[in-house]
């Protein structure tokens, strides 16, 4: 009698786990299709049609829609214009107040990140033209940073 009752409860603990293991595959599939859905999204400027690539640079459209499958547009506003635009709620990025050009922009993980007024608190950022370490290490750079500085008295 009591191997059965192990048994059945070995059995109802199996089908319990492989209920959870159902659930949770479900709740992946659901996941993977939202990003899916979402990876088709390409971000358009309302105001001069500048679509934004994967490396956040904003590109005239028909330069971005060489050799592409048909994007899903979504509607945003790009830098420039919000700068021209909106000026109120335009706010500088450090790669933009320190002129990091185009060739650190494409590989600083915090224009990647479009974190540009968090840069200390991102891992592996080009300051300077140097790659740096762990946010936590390099925060004494980050404390002589002019931009960092500014940007803490409310300045920029």
């Amino acid at each position: 009698m009591r191997h059965i009752n192990r048994h059945i409860k070995k059995t109802i603990a199996r089908r319990k786990l492989e209920q959870e293991r159902e659930k949770l595959s479900d709740e992946l599939q659901d996941a993977l299709a939202k990003v899916k859905q979402l990876t088709g999204l390409v971000p358009v400027c309302t105001s001069c049609n500048k679509i934004r690539d994967d490396k956040v640079f904003w590109n005239q459209i028909e330069a971005y829609m060489l050799g592409r499958p048909d994007p899903e547009p979504a509607q945003g506003i790009c830098p420039e214009c919000l700068k021209n635009l909106h000026p109120e709620n335009y706010e500088v990025q450090c790669w933009e107040y320190m002129k990091c050009g185009h060739e650190v922009a494409k590989t600083c993980p915090t224009v990647l990140l479009d974190a540009g007024r968090m840069c200390w608190n991102i891992s592996s950022t080009l300051c300077g033209g140097k790659r740096q370490g762990e946010a936590f290490r390099k925060l004494r750079l980050c404390q002589d940073c002019e931009f960092f500085i500014k940007l803490n008295r409310g300045e920029i």
